[in-house]
């Protein structure tokens, strides 16, 4: 599938009378990019700006397109399909459940689709817990390390092999080897499998090997370097 990405109009406030704007982006189009990078202080905007172009919100002011698709067109049952076979996401928090176990948290994505699992999502399974050097012999992760759970997330975002792959801070708990490792992994998988491939994160060494990269301050992007006409002069 193509994974252009296009966003007019997109404008989210916070809840009240006197709501706040936290996100306001006028014109933004990402098409034949692989790799981008959003960066920006805390409270910037950066995982509203994910969150919205993920469709998780029930409702938006604004366009956001996949493929010339808006996804807060479809109703929600669509959406949640649509995400379930186009998307990997690595959420800050992580969203694991820490009463199942490693291998059972990486493949939660596989159930959303059959009610039994198939051998060779067991065995992929078993293959990036082995490339992102985690334990599978835990009968839970509750008490596991806060870098490990972000690798079984990693593990689980890639598990079903999505087109798209968003992710919110995918080496902030890691230390300098497993960050570095990561983000080869991310890179190496955008790169051959032909995916798009977008960050959010402050880390050096990310922002140094992506180039293309989105700066959010207050809401609204300030920098652009993507090289798409159309988005000249849009922020």
């Amino acid at each position: 599938m193509s994974k252009s990405l296009e966003i007019q109009n997109l404008k989210i406030n916070t809840f009240g009378i006197n709501g706040q704007t936290i996100l306001d982006v006028p014109y933004f189009n990402l098409e034949g990019e692989r790799e981008l990078v959003i960066s920006g202080a805390s409270g910037s905007g950066k995982t509203t700006f994910l969150y919205a172009i993920a469709g998780l919100f029930l409702k938006l002011n604004g366009k956001v397109s996949w493929n010339r698709s808006n996804l807060y067109n479809l109703a929600s049952v669509e959406r949640d399909k649509w995400r379930s076979q186009n998307l990997g996401m690595i959420f800050q928090n992580f969203q694991l459940l820490d009463e199942l176990s490693v291998l059972d948290n990486i493949l939660v994505p596989t159930g959303f689709d059959s009610f039994f699992c198939p051998k060779d999502m067991i065995y992929k399974a078993e293959k990036l817990a082995d490339e992102f050097s985690i334990s599978i012999h835990n009968s839970t992760i509750a008490h596991m390390s806060r870098g490990e759970k972000q690798r079984i997330a990693l593990a689980r975002a890639l598990i079903k092999d999505a087109p798209i792959i968003l992710a919110d801070e995918p080496t902030a708990s890691l230390d300098e080897a497993n960050a570095r490792n990561i983000l080869e992994h991310l890179r190496k998988i955008s790169e051959e499998g032909d995916k798009t491939l977008i960050i959010v994160s402050h880390d050096p060494a990310v922002m140094e090997q992506i180039d293309n990269k989105l700066l959010l301050e207050h809401g609204k992007i300030i920098k652009n370097t993507l090289p798409t006409i159309s988005n000249v002069g849009a922020a």
